[in-house]
């Protein structure tokens, strides 16, 4: 019994000392022209988790501002080989970037190789507009839901963007922009167990309307600046793997069909009005941050006419330039255009 103590607290100073002595090079550079940046502030978090409650192990922060190139050089030890990157400047959007010594664990707390050069893009604050600004369903999870909004429309919803609100019967928006359509399909199992599987298909209706998937900018929390002219499709497909229902309250996994990405942002284009050669005369521009979900969870305690009930409504965030044909998509969070939307959140700000 003592010499497993003992064996345990030496193998509780051996990983309290183990924090690997790491360096990193950040280059900083203006998103928009690719031209290097000096005088950009950064700072560097090395990272380390204590390994008990008695570690004095705490994570690391440097604080530089970027030289000659927009070269920044740090030195700090970590016991798990993150390093977390984080530009703040005036007149810049802010940076986050998490960098990973891939080879740490495996060499035992000693990286392989130690050294780690790392591009850091940074975007100027340009002209920031009053937008139409929408949260739906965001911010609630499977677990929160309590009410089916597709019920009340028949398993369809549409959404008038400008008002940020549904169609009746379910809302008092006027314009249908969006349509979400709920298809979910019941089958038992051999054990005689429940097994669903529910699927959403978001249409942008009307002709020369839809979305288009782009990359945004990289760790920036200005992820799209402007909305663009595109191939745009009409349709975008977000869906619930098939599961049991064993429990109580059973809440669904949803993903797209490309899978579930959070970070996944697009840029839409609504209302849109073309003359007769086809060029588009009046349209309005927006962007989505993040995935567009399907969130939905099954509820075995209440019932309808016998039946089980889904609880389901569509999440995500999208914002609108109001200006007809403006492109422009720089968000002022102090200035939120949709009604009963708060302006004080934002993640371009």
């Amino acid at each position: 019994m003592k010499k497993l103590l003992f064996l345990s607290i030496v193998a509780s100073l051996i990983l309290n000392v183990v924090a690997a002595k790491v360096s990193v090079t950040a280059y900083v550079f203006d998103g928009d022209s690719g031209e290097p940046l000096p005088g950009i502030g950064l700072s560097a978090t090395f990272e380390n988790r204590p390994t008990s409650e008695s570690s004095r192990l705490h994570d690391l922060t440097f604080r530089r501002v970027s030289g000659d190139g927009g070269v920044c050089k740090f030195v700090g030890k970590t016991n798990t080989g993150r390093v977390f990157l984080r530009t703040k400047s005036e007149g810049f959007y802010e940076t986050k970037l998490h960098t990973q010594f891939t080879n740490y664990v495996a060499s035992l707390g000693r990286p392989v190789p130690d050294h780690m050069d790392v591009t850091v893009r940074v975007w100027k604050v340009g002209q920031r507009i009053p937008l139409v600004v929408r949260e739906v369903g965001r911010g609630v999870d499977s677990y929160d839901l309590d009410e089916d909004l597709f019920a009340k429309g028949n398993d369809v919803l549409r959404l008038d963007c400008m008002l940020g609100d549904y169609l009746p019967p379910v809302g008092t928006g006027v314009v249908a922009d969006v349509e979400f359509r709920r298809k979910v399909e019941e089958k038992m199992n051999g054990d005689l167990r429940l097994k669903y599987h529910g699927e959403m298909t978001t249409t942008f209706l009307g002709d020369g309307n839809g979305l288009v998937e782009v990359v945004p900018n990289p760790g920036s929390r200005l992820k799209i600046r402007s909305g663009i002219d595109a191939d745009f499709e009409r349709e975008h497909v977000s869906w619930i793997k098939e599961d049991l229902l064993s429990t109580k309250y059973v809440y669904l996994q949803y993903a797209t069909t490309n899978s579930l990405n959070r970070s996944r942002c697009y840029c839409f284009r609504i209302r849109t009005i073309k003359d007769d050669s086809g060029a588009v005369t009046n349209a309005y521009y927006g962007k989505i941050y993040g995935d567009i979900y399907f969130a939905h969870a099954y509820d075995e305690t209440r019932e309808e006419n016998a039946q089980k009930i889904y609880i389901a409504r569509p999440s995500l965030l999208y914002y609108i330039n109001p200006t007809p044909m403006d492109k422009n998509l720089e968000f002022d969070c102090r200035h939120n255009l949709c009604p009963g939307q708060r302006g004080s959140y934002s993640f371009d700000n």
